[in-house]
């Protein structure tokens, strides 16, 4: 099964091509930036925080376009797809997968810590979708969200002892022992 990996804030880093070499299998990865690349810089951005890279994502591209980004692919894929998003890529991804013409190619949504997907609770994904979430967030209860997400249909929600962005070398919460063991699920995943 192909995977499509929708990275975080920090979009395409050589830290992230080690986890989809780590995923196995045929992968594609859409780059948030890739819009806008050409306007702002001919290599991949190289943020040196967090809110640094949050900034320009919310200034320069956005969560709606992202969300386009993410349709735009799936509509032309032909293959089974194991989608997987991180952190904002997981926002777009379940966006994107609220949308029935994501039924014929996606067969499993993976997203890690979708913090935004909050804001969008009154959509459901058309596919099955797995939610894996951090132990607390700053801005709203986890706990909450996590009830109001495991009744849909289609979606299966698991809380970790872990931060946002446990899976991103780059983020300060990165967690190797939570980085190998969900790198274990997602290669399980893709091999099916």
């Amino acid at each position: 099964m192909r995977c499509v990996v929708v990275p975080d804030i920090f979009g395409v880093t050589p830290e992230l091509g080690e986890l989809v070499a780590g995923i196995g299998g045929t992968a594609t990865i859409i780059n948030p930036y890739a819009a806008v690349a050409d306007r702002f810089w001919s290599t991949p951005a190289d943020f040196h925080s967090e809110s640094q890279a949050y900034t320009f994502f919310t200034t320069k591209v956005g969560l709606d376009a992202y969300t386009r980004s993410v349709s735009r692919l799936l509509v032309t894929m032909s293959e089974a797809v194991l989608l997987v998003g991180f952190s904002m890529g997981a926002s777009a991804v379940w966006r994107a997968t609220c949308s029935p013409k994501c039924i014929s190619t996606v067969r499993l949504a993976v997203g890690f810590y979708g913090s935004q997907i909050r804001h969008f609770c009154d959509e459901s994904p058309a596919v099955p979708f797995r939610l894996i979430m951090p132990a607390t967030e700053r801005h709203f209860s986890v706990q909450r969200l996590t009830n109001s997400l495991s009744v849909m249909p289609n979606v299966s929600v698991q809380m970790t002892p872990y931060l946002h962005g446990f899976m991103n070398r780059r983020s300060e919460h990165f967690d190797p022992d939570a980085y190998g063991e969900f790198l274990n699920v997602l290669n399980e995943l893709a091999a099916t």
